[in-house]
């Protein structure tokens, strides 16, 4: 991510970062400022749009439930992220309007696919020159406009408030992993391993319908328990909890 960033920056072009509003945005942000103050990537400013600023907010209000290194920065160095001279939010479309037309920056922006927000707007406005990179660093589903960038889309079109836009991708797109907020495949199974009492039920969601059911069977064999159901609903389906 830092050298796609500073050769970016270098050529004179913009980076967009498409982020959730909470958690990736906070993670991306922490990653960029180590290294502005590390001198591995040019010195210039962050913007943050959308609800990443109230999420900032939050974090600097209650800095005793952060990690103990920002704990640390913040009680034993006086030194706050969050506060960052560099970090700069975004307060509305005439900023928008600025930033685009401005020097090289570097935008966190959500939503993290691509499917409205802020992100969308600076998409619409970067995606067309080629000295500007979009980093995407959150999972892109299925018929998300992230999922067809990496696909290798070249021409998108775009909801705007006045319509559909035919938007061409000139810009260079990049996966970036490792941002990841969920809990791996070896991780969800150890928690599941350490229950007790075992579930009677395990509901599994919030996936791709074909990993559901390998991961489903990986949660029975684990479980090892003949007493647990392991349900993968469909669209729709209804459960009474009790």
């Amino acid at each position: 991510m830092i050298s796609i960033i500073t050769k970016t920056l270098r050529d004179g072009g913009k980076v967009l970062i498409p982020a959730l509003s909470v958690g990736r945005s906070t993670e991306v942000m922490l990653a960029l400022i180590d290294a502005l103050e590390k001198k591995k990537i040019p010195d210039v400013p962050i913007f943050i749009d959308g609800m990443i600023s109230d999420s900032n907010a939050i974090h600097t209000a209650y800095p005793v439930y952060l990690s103990k290194e920002i704990r640390d920065k913040i009680f034993e160095e006086d030194a706050n992220p969050f506060l960052e001279p560099h970090i700069t939010p975004v307060k509305g479309p005439s900023d928008r309007e600025e930033i685009v037309s401005g020097g090289p920056s570097i935008i966190i922006a959500p939503s993290g696919m691509l499917v409205g927000g802020p992100s969308l707007e600076y998409f619409s406005a970067l995606a067309p020159d080629k000295k500007n990179s979009i980093l995407l660093v959150s999972y892109q589903a299925r018929g998300t406009l992230g999922r067809r960038l990496i696909e290798g889309a070249k021409r998108v079109q775009v909801s705007t408030p006045s319509g559909q836009k035919e938007v061409e991708v000139r810009a260079s797109v990049h996966l970036i992993e490792g941002f990841s907020a969920h809990a791996d495949k070896v991780q969800l199974l150890s928690y599941l391993a350490r229950l007790e009492p075992k579930p009677k039920r395990v509901i599994l969601v919030h996936s791709e319908e074909k990993k559901l059911y390998t991961f489903s069977s990986l949660v029975q064999s684990t479980l090892r328990s003949s007493h647990t159901q392991v349900i993968v609903p469909d669209v729709l389906e209804r459960f009474r909890l009790a």
